[in-house]
């Protein structure tokens, strides 16, 4: 059962795929796409694996996000895990790197927006605006604007919010509906 498939695109001649998943034993996978010879040992989450993105220049890096509650960051090629992050208390739902490279955004259904650095995978901080968690429902995507100056998150809550990343503050928010068909699922 695959759940993310994240194309690693750095270069015009780039290989790699990330799959994950719910497997027997194996929930993440870095392979060659023309051989699907292993590019590394994608190892650290207990349950499924919901979520994975590349940094796209050197170093090489691949982070995943799991119903275990934890994002687990690789090095490499070929990938191995480096540490494992616990900073969420429920699902991670999203992972994705910034356009420039410098930070990495995990989301989840704690509510919780959450910024590394995407070198090392270093917690750099959370975005919080206004001091208190926002949104108020589970945050079940993000996206990096072009200039990865700012961040945007949709949750459960029905509503967007988009922070700066260099203050951590909320720009705006906007509720989009009432109804529990208006829960937004993604950002772009």
């Amino acid at each position: 059962e695959i759940y993310t498939l994240s194309l690693h695109d750095a270069l015009p001649i780039s290989k790699r795929i990330c799959v994950v998943g719910d497997g027997k034993g194996v929930v993440a996978k870095c392979v060659m796409w023309d051989t699907g010879n292993s590019a590394g040992e994608m190892v650290g989450h207990s349950k499924k694996a919901i979520t994975c993105a590349f940094r796209t220049e050197r170093p090489y890096r691949l982070m995943t996000g799991s119903e275990d509650f934890r994002c687990v960051f690789y090095k490499g090629p070929p990938f191995k895990m480096d540490h494992s992050c616990s900073e969420h208390k429920n699902y991670v739902n999203k992972v994705a790197y910034a356009p420039n490279n410098d930070l990495v955004c995990s989301v989840g259904s704690d509510k919780k927006i959450v910024l590394y650095d995407g070198k090392e995978g270093t917690v750099v901080k959370e975005l919080k605006g206004e001091g208190k968690a926002h949104p108020q429902g589970s945050v079940y995507s993000c996206a990096f604007s072009p200039d990865s100056a700012r961040v945007l998150a949709c949750s459960a809550d029905k509503s967007v919010s988009l922070f700066d990343v260099a203050s951590g503050a909320l720009v705006t928010s906007k509720s989009l509906g009432a109804d529990v068909g208006d829960m937004q699922m993604a950002a772009l």
